[in-house]
């Protein structure tokens, strides 16, 4: 992550599951950027976000080239944030990369 508020992946080089470290707890406005993601005609690609240990994905986005804002309600519970890329298909899915993104506590103000 840089100066702003963007987590850049480039899907071309990232491996199949990665760490982004030390976002603090109270950050807000943070994006992800995918860098080089799969595009075709037979399958849609979905952003999944959770935060690690949760049983159910509680944020799905259909990616549409755009940013994907980190919802805050994922960062303000100080657990790390799990994201999911998922293609689906017509009658199939399969995820393909998963993101943990590491948080980190802080006092609040």
């Amino acid at each position: 992550m840089n100066i702003s508020n963007i987590i850049a992946v480039d899907m071309a080089t990232a491996t199949s599951k990665m760490i982004i470290s030390a976002i603090y707890q109270y950050d807000r406005g943070l994006k992800l950027r995918l860098l080089n993601a799969p595009e075709s005609d037979e399958f849609t690609l979905w952003v999944e976000m959770c935060n690690s240990g949760d049983a159910v994905i509680n944020n799905t986005v259909q990616y549409t080239g755009d940013d994907v804002e980190l919802p805050e309600e994922l960062l303000l519970n100080g657990r790390d944030v799990e994201i999911y890329l998922f293609i689906k298909g017509d009658g199939w899915g399969k995820t393909i990369m998963m993101i943990n993104v590491r948080i980190d506590l802080r006092p609040s103000t």
